[in-house]
């Protein structure tokens, strides 16, 4: 059985309403399918410990045959935070991060983001999961693959927030 995922944007009024029939179910079995696939192109591993910032990190990083990061995972055994279990990130060939999973030491999803890129690199759509809520963020480029404008909407598909991005003035040199 296939899950049907459905994208409709609605307008009433000056209100935009971008919903997507995600439950929380469908959210993480798609996450689990795309790290799944993704897992197949491993060929090695490295594990060491680290510190980021104040932050003690066991980070495990897979590779494939070329050598390019497919998946890390990383572990803060002392999170002042409570939230003890690891965060699982998934990686194109091109090394862009495709899914951010992030779970209690009980197994419990608490955090899930899957990033959408169109045929330029350009992050289009990120959908995220943060234990109550799923929002999406939509990204709109330019021809030159300048940012535009970044659109929010909440768990019902309703816009919350948009920010429109000017576009960077040229930067010339004396030379």
């Amino acid at each position: 059985m296939k899950n049907i995922i459905l994208i409709s944007i609605l307008i009433i009024g000056n209100i935009i309403f971008c919903q997507e029939t995600f439950s929380e179910k469908i959210l993480i079995e798609k996450s689990n399918q795309i790290i799944e696939k993704y897992s197949e192109r491993i060929l090695t591993s490295e594990k060491k410990d680290t510190t980021y910032g104040s932050n003690f990190l066991v980070m495990t990083r897979y590779f494939d045959k070329e050598k390019k990061l497919v998946k890390r995972i990383n572990i803060n055994p002392r999170s002042s935070l409570g939230f003890t279990g690891p965060r699982t990130e998934i990686y194109e060939a091109n090394g862009r991060m495709i899914v951010a999973k992030n779970e209690d030491s009980s197994g419990r999803i608490w955090y899930l983001s899957i990033n959408e890129y169109d045929n330029s690199g350009n992050l289009v759509k990120q959908t995220m999961f943060d234990m109550k809520f799923i929002n999406t963020k939509l990204y709109e480029y330019d021809s030159d693959n300048e940012l535009l404008k970044v659109s929010f909407y909440n768990n019902k598909g309703r816009k919350v927030n948009s920010e429109k991005r000017t576009k960077r003035k040229k930067q010339y040199s004396l030379n």
